[in-house]
């Protein structure tokens, strides 16, 4: 059985990640590869009004749980945004690479710490 070549894409819709998609046509890739898309949204929980400093220190020690952020992630206009550039790419990617088996994914956090963790 033959291996398929795995890549990463990285995309934030910008005019130099259209142009990155548009370069892949020159790169010399195989006809069959398994491309996953990854779209970044930097999404931060707001910081409740600081009315004292008292309340400002004591949000800073308080640990908000994953599951709570991870549902005011899924939420937020930035993810529904990073889902829809991922599907863009994913659409652009399929009209130029027939064979390839490509898949949109959306994360949350630093763009460069999400790419180098997928």
């Amino acid at each position: 059985m033959k291996k398929r070549l795995k890549i990463l894409i990285g995309y934030d819709g910008s005019g130099c990640a259209e142009a990155a998609l548009d370069d892949l046509q020159r790169a010399g890739l195989p006809a069959e590869v398994e491309a996953l898309v990854l779209s970044v949204a930097e999404v931060f929980l707001p910081l409740p009004p600081p009315s004292s400093y008292e309340i400002l220190q004591r949000v800073r020690e308080v640990h908000v749980p994953a599951e709570i952020t991870s549902v005011y992630y899924k939420g937020s206009p930035a993810i529904r945004e990073a889902q829809s550039l991922a599907g863009r790419a994913v659409a652009r990617l399929r009209a130029n690479f027939r064979g390839w088996e490509i898949r949109p994914e959306t994360s949350v956090g630093s763009p460069s710490r999400q790419l180098i963790e997928n």
